[in-house]
């Protein structure tokens, strides 16, 4: 008996796309895009802002489906005893990223300065930024923090200009966005929904079986013997949802890449016909038979469609007599998620909300510094650290202009 492998998206999007599903089960938009805002009204961007630890995170979903990591962290500390260093530390370090366009690194994995072999810049292709551009920024953040010893010097460097990084890499963004230069990984797409019938129709008047593309037959874990297929959905393999209204527990809504189909099994001795639906660990013998299935359409067929039968009216048993619901046909929606790719107005609006929400967060930072500080520290420790936060605010609104404690858009 072939065993359905595991097909479940990424945790993220699950989450994200469950979450909407649930909530518009009844009233469910069908055939036009949904607006990226309206989707993910839940997910706003994440902003960490303590002393030693910053994080600027949102959400993006490529052509696949699956969120790609858009984040920008305080992943390293300069080690260095000179600032004009660092510009070349960090193209090293950002090239064991994923993507010049926000840092891949995890915490504390590398700290600067590094010296990598090869022309680390030609391997990520054009920064967000010049190197000479970053070096005298770093050397003015050096200069204003002057007043900390050695090692707090460098941690609040780092800091520092990992914030300023941060709105680096959002300003390439939205104008990479603006000029339709994004590269592909950073691509922002959309959703739409379509309904996917129970095709009961076109089962009876089928007149021969489907060979199974590797998509499909993908399901299985060995799918050697496969040779067969008889859908009873009008489609069978792509990004589906699936919504079951349950009176105890409410509305279920799972994901998956397959949906439910028959498959007919072919060995030396005979066949079988197989119900495989990807949301169980199981699969079902709808019916057996010897010799070759490729000639014996017709038996195939009535015994897959009793089999059916039984199961629309709630009577198939397992072979230990107990009553089974293989798949709450008749009770269950199912709808296939396509994806749309953002237009370029789309795109400037996505990474401008993104930079928008950003300027907001680091805006209550600049205005009630002592909010942002980290838990029980010493009163000169406080003075320290609202100083490096008054440092942040001075040179970002040097380099990226603002007043009175707001931000320039």
């Amino acid at each position: 008996m072939k065993i359905p492998r595991n097909n479940s998206w990424g945790a993220p999007l699950s989450s994200i796309c469950q979450e909407y599903l649930r909530a518009h089960a009844d009233d469910l938009p069908v055939g036009r895009p949904i607006p990226y805002e309206e989707f993910c009204r839940h997910a706003r961007p994440k902003f960490i802002m303590r002393p030693g630890e910053f994080e600027f995170s949102g959400t993006l979903f490529n052509s696949q489906g699956l969120e790609v990591p858009i984040f920008s962290r305080l992943s390293h500390v300069f080690t260095g005893v000179d600032a004009r260093f660092y510009a070349r530390s960090r193209i090293e370090l950002l090239a064991k990223g994923e993507s010049p366009l926000f840092l891949q690194i995890k915490p504390g994995s590398m700290p600067l300065p590094v010296r990598k072999p090869g022309n680390a810049k030609k391997r990520l292709g054009r920064p967000p930024y010049s190197p000479a551009a970053l070096n005298r920024m770093a050397r003015f953040v050096w200069d204003s923090l002057l007043f900390l010893k050695s090692s707090a010097l460098k941690h609040a460097f780092s800091l520092v200009m990992s914030v300023l990084e941060c709105r680096l890499m959002l300003d390439w963004a939205v104008g990479e966005a603006r000029s339709g230069r994004l590269p592909k990984r950073w691509t922002p797409y959309c959703f739409s929904f379509e309904k996917v019938w129970l095709d009961l129709e076109g089962l009876t008047a089928r007149s021969s079986f489907l060979v199974p593309s590797p998509k499909a037959r993908s399901r299985f874990r060995l799918d050697r013997g496969i040779e067969f297929c008889i859908p009873i959905y009008s489609r069978i393999s792509g990004l589906f949802a699936r919504i079951l209204e349950d009176e105890c527990i409410g509305t279920e809504v799972a994901l998956t890449l397959h949906l439910p189909a028959y498959f007919v099994f072919q060995d030396k001795t005979g066949w079988k016909a197989y119900f495989s639906n990807t949301l169980n660990d199981d699969v079902d013998c709808a019916c057996s038979g010897r010799g070759s299935a490729a000639g014996q359409f017709d038996v195939v067929s009535a015994g897959v469609n009793q089999h059916l039968v039984s199961m629309l009216l709630g009577e198939r048993t397992s072979p230990n007599g107990i009553m089974i619901d293989v798949n709450t046909l008749g009770k269950e929606r199912y709808f296939a998620i396509h994806l749309v790719r953002m237009t370029r107005l789309e795109q400037v609006h996505f990474y401008e909300s993104l930079l928008d929400e950003f300027n907001k967060r680091l805006d209550r930072v600049f205005a009630a510094p002592q909010k942002f500080l980290a838990p029980k520290p010493g009163s000169f420790d406080r003075e320290l650290d609202i100083k490096v936060y008054g440092v942040m605010k001075a040179e970002y609104e040097k380099f990226f202009g603002g007043c009175d404690g707001h931000l320039a858009a």
